[in-house]
Parts: structure tokens; C-alpha cells; sequence
């Protein structure tokens, strides 16, 4: 009896473990004047300049949860506006894609998944 309990205990902690590694949201890294060079340095950043208010920001939030291969960061234009005038950001939605620390390409507008991810898969060769 105790084996079965101790196989069935197993069971329910792979279960719970693996039901909150596939629920967990994936982190997203609030980029300011002060941190942006330190967070971005480093591998491969998207970073997405958006506002609360903007219709298609607030879908892409939503594809971006599912990005595979990069750290994302998020620059919130209405309160970094000198982020917004270094990178040249005119219209948002825009990510901007980098590596170690240099823009290597951008998009501007919503954009599916599969365009996002062929950018970041780009950047990995």
C-alpha cells in the first residue's frame, strides 16, 4: 500500500510541476533610461516600444508571450520618451530587435508570430 501511495505522490508532483512550468508567464523586462544598456547587452532583446492606450500594442502583448529564442523588454514610450528619440520610434507598435547590445533589425506594426520568431531565428546564426 505505502508503495502505491509513495507512486502516486510521485505522479502528483510531476503533474503540479509541470502544470506551472507550462502556465508560467514568460518574464518581461521593463526597460528605462537607467537599466536599458545593461539588460540589452547581452544576447538577444526584443524590445518592444508600445503605450497602455494602443490597440494594436496591447494584441502584440499577446504574441509575445509565446516568443521562444529571446529575453524580451518592453519600453513604455509615454513615459521613456528620450528611449523613443535614440531608437528613431515614429509609429507603435515597433520592436526593435538586438544583439549584445546593437539594433540589428526592426519591425513596425502588429506582426504574427512566425515573422517575430523568423527575425530572432536570424539573429541565432
Amino acid at each position: 500500500m505505502s508503495k502505491v501511495l509513495g507512486s502516486l505522490f510521485v505522479v502528483a508532483v510531476l503533474f503540479v510541476a509541470t502544470f506551472f512550468t507550462m502556465t508560467k508567464e514568460k518574464e518581461v523586462i521593463v526597460l528605462t533610461k537607467e537599466n536599458f544598456v545593461e539588460k540589452t547587452k547581452s544576447g538577444i532583446v526584443l524590445v518592444d516600444f508600445y503605450a497602455d492606450w494602443c490597440g494594436p500594442c496591447m494584441e502584440l502583448k499577446q504574441t509575445l508571450k509565446k516568443v521562444t529564442g529571446a529575453k524580451i523588454g518592453k519600453v513604455n514610450i509615454d513615459i521613456e520618451n528620450d528611449l523613443q528619440n535614440d531608437y528613431n520610434v515614429q509609429s507603435i507598435p515597433t520592436i526593435v530587435f538586438m544583439k549584445d547590445g546593437k539594433e540589428k533589425s526592426r519591425l513596425v506594426g502588429n506582426h504574427s508570430l512566425e515573422t517575430i520568431q523568423a527575425e530572432i531565428d536570424k539573429l541565432k546564426e
